[in-house]
């Protein structure tokens, strides 16, 4: 019996239900053919929210696009401006080498003494790339270089030739350890042996009561004399006879790139 009751109750739920959806629509259609404008101005009230908030979207969407289309370009922009700034600041750089190079050059070439022959050799390896104190040079006997022939840088000497090839020497400078000059000291030509120590180093034993001071002039004793460097220090002690005058090559042989050569006379 509660079964047939509680199916009852479903059963007019149901169309209950259904009559009101009929109804709805009913009202709708009638609404639609007799008052058009009623039923548009709802749908509008009702889309115009949504249109809105899409517009609105649409809008936000193309800015944020725009933005990062306008940020890309900067960047792409600033990349290319780096780009042609280094590559102008590598044109300076090597149009300032390049003028360094032709005044070294024109200063060697327009440097040279009469009736002198210097050959212009260009530095292959230095002594931090090659053998201790040596000098690698790109020519040899092709250009007339012979075992003895010094090297110069200005009216410096820095080396002897001592092995020669084709097309490349090797020079030893002569302040590698060990190596003996025969020098002049000072104003009043003190003669002397300046003893390499390394690394462009050189010290000098003469007597203590030869008299020395410090920016005296050492040149070799030739007819030419070549400079050899300037007294940096003079070491005295009370109990020795002897005293110990230390100099240096006057250049630096990194910053080198062109050396002179002269025959040997």
């Amino acid at each position: 019996m509660n079964y047939l009751l509680k199916n009852s109750h479903r059963g007019k739920k149901t169309s209950r239900q259904a009559l009101l959806a009929c109804a709805v629509i009913i009202i709708l259609i009638l609404l639609y053919f007799f008052a058009p404008n009623l039923v548009n101005n709802a749908l509008f009230a009702v889309a115009k929210p949504i249109w809105n908030a899409q517009d609105y979207v649409v809008e936000k969407y193309e800015k944020i696009y725009a933005l990062f289309s306008e940020k890309q370009k900067l960047a792409k922009l600033n990349a290319n401006l780096a780009r042609e700034l280094a590559e102008a600041t590598t044109a300076l750089q090597s149009a300032e080498v390049y003028k360094r190079e032709n005044e070294n050059l024109k200063s060697l070439l327009l440097g040279r003494d009469s009736g002198e022959k210097r050959i212009l050799a260009n530095i292959m390896a230095k002594p931090n790339h090659s053998l201790y104190d040596t000098l690698l040079l790109d020519v040899g006997t092709q250009n007339d270089i012979a075992i003895g022939d010094k090297v110069l840088a200005g009216d410096f000497v820095l080396g002897t030739i001592r092995e020669v090839y084709g097309n490349h020497s090797k020079a030893t400078l002569l302040s590698s350890h060990g190596e003996i000059s025969r020098v002049l000291i000072g104003e009043t030509n003190i003669s002397a042996e300046a003893i390499g120590r390394g690394a462009g180093n050189f010290i000098i034993k003469a007597p203590k009561e030869v008299a020395v001071t410090q920016g005296d002039i050492i040149r070799l004793p030739n007819l030419n004399p070549k400079f050899f460097g300037t007294v940096q220090d003079v070491e005295q002690t009370v109990t020795s006879t002897f005293q110990l005058i230390l100099f240096r090559l006057p250049v630096n042989i990194n910053n080198l790139r062109w050396v002179e050569i002269v025959k040997n006379e």
